[in-house]
């Protein structure tokens, strides 16, 4: 995979491809290049910025992106997609860099908003 280390990247990793088409298209126009996750990547050619991960992707498999994130992204802020049946979900299990929780069904506005007044990601 082959990127522009200028542009600012938005990692996700999400189990409905649907969510991430359209959170690609949103936030494209915004300057802003969603990747979607896959176990290809080349951590060294991402600008990563910020991840947006589901939560519902299986353990072994959201462990192990979480190591990827924390080898390669340290300071990159995740935010953990929930359903909203969850009461409590222990985030500090997770990673350190967690910045929080969004419950789904999310609307992608919120993202946006996030993305623009607490991450600092989109200048408008």
């Amino acid at each position: 995979m082959k990127t522009n280390n200028k542009n600012n990247h938005v990692l996700t990793y999400f189990q409905d491809e649907s969510i991430t088409n359209i959170l690609k298209f949103i936030l494209n126009e915004h300057q802003l290049i969603l990747i979607k996750y896959d176990k290809n990547i080349l951590p060294e050619q991402l600008n990563v910025k910020a991840v947006l991960l589901d939560n519902d992707i299986n353990e072994i498999e959201k462990q192990e992106f979480l190591k990827l994130i924390d080898q390669h992204f340290p300071s990159a802020p995740i935010l953990l997609t929930v359903g909203s049946h969850y009461k409590k979900t222990f985030i500090s299990v997770y990673s350190q860099n967690i910045l929080g929780i969004i419950y789904k069904p999310f609307d992608v506005e919120e993202i946006l908003s996030i993305m623009k007044e607490d991450l600092n990601l989109i200048n408008e």
